[in-house]
């Protein structure tokens, strides 16, 4: 997935949650065990910045700390992923925070 953002902003954290397993049915046992957020100077996401890797991700939400980077986008990319939905091999996250703050263009 990516996020782009019509201004630069410096990222501090990228916080991650991963879904809740089971649900009234059971159906999901979605599980993210491992992902790569990725950060780029342009919209385009073509200029990557940094990159870092997560282990496996709580449902409370799991931080990814960067060193206040000025970017434009954003792009996570699951490693390892396990469990269905709905019997369908899926990949998901629950949510994505990104702390940040906004700059001038």
């Amino acid at each position: 997935m990516q996020l782009t953002f019509p201004v630069p902003v410096t990222v501090r954290t990228v916080r991650l949650y991963n879904p809740r397993a089971g649900d009234a049915t059971g159906a999901a046992s979605i599980q993210v065990n491992s992902a790569n957020v990725k950060l780029y100077a342009d919209a385009a996401a073509t200029q990557q910045v940094t990159v870092k890797s997560t282990g496996a991700l709580a449902v409370s939400g799991t931080d990814v700390g960067f060193a206040d980077v000025k970017v434009r986008a954003i792009r996570i990319e699951f490693t390892n992923v396990t469990g269905t939905m709905g019997g369908e091999r899926v990949a998901s996250l629950a949510e994505v925070e990104v702390i940040a703050r906004g700059e001038a263009n």
